[in-house]
């Protein structure tokens, strides 16, 4: 055993070589009992050892809990996998405290319930409010450059980064497809910044904009 100032670092050997580090514990030996086939016996065991085991009755009950329900997943980088066991090790302090709460003997309440607990939490975390109304999808309009400049040359058709989008013409002329949703396409006008068909589409949005 070591110890620099709180700190105390044991390493014993029972049955396979016991690793702690404690900040509650004095860094001397007692007397444990220890039951054997011929009774019990008295042992000399650390006293942060004992002390573990008197809180964690035999089991590692840090690791027993992030088992039920893992946050994250494995990898090669150690920040994520530090990351996740904080978050993991909040969680789980949280619940003993919750249940260390005022009693709730109802064995589906938060404080009694580890999976419960977890989904309130999610839930508090998150904080969804169902809207009054849904959320509209903001008008399709030419870019300030595009819309100001009806005769420039550096109008062009041609693909437009990521997805396809509705085309705008399309939708100001209330064609849709048989489900009821708007055309949709991947190409438009680079300078204008909207999504039009080639061909009709392209030449009518574009004859708009110079009346």
């Amino acid at each position: 055993m070591r110890q620099k100032g709180r700190m105390v670092a044991v390493q014993w050997t029972d049955k396979r070589q016991v690793n702690i580090l404690s900040t509650n514990a004095d860094p001397k030996m007692v007397t444990a009992e220890r039951r054997t086939k011929a009774g019990l016996v008295q042992v000399q065991v650390p006293k942060p050892v004992v002390q573990y085991n008197k809180a964690m009755f035999g089991v590692d009950l840090n690791d027993q809990n992030r088992s039920y329900y893992p946050v994250g997943r494995p990898g090669t980088k150690w920040w994520r996998y530090l990351f996740n066991y904080l978050v993991q090790i909040s969680i789980i302090n949280a619940f003993i405290l919750m249940k260390r709460a005022p009693p709730d003997d109802s064995r589906t309440s938060a404080s009694q319930n580890h999976l419960v607990f977890r989904t309130h939490l999610v839930k508090a975390l998150v904080a969804v409010t169902e809207p009054d109304q849904p959320a509209r999808r903001a008008p399709d309009v030419p870019s300030l450059q595009g819309s100001s400049s009806p005769y420039s040359p550096s109008h062009s058709l041609g693909k437009m980064p990521g997805r396809k989008r509705r085309c705008i013409q399309c939708a100001q002329d209330g064609v849709k497809m048989a489900s009821g949703r708007t055309r949709e396409t991947t190409s438009g006008c680079h300078l204008c910044n909207v999504h039009l068909h080639a061909g009709e589409c392209y030449a009518k949005f574009h004859a708009s904009l110079k009346n």
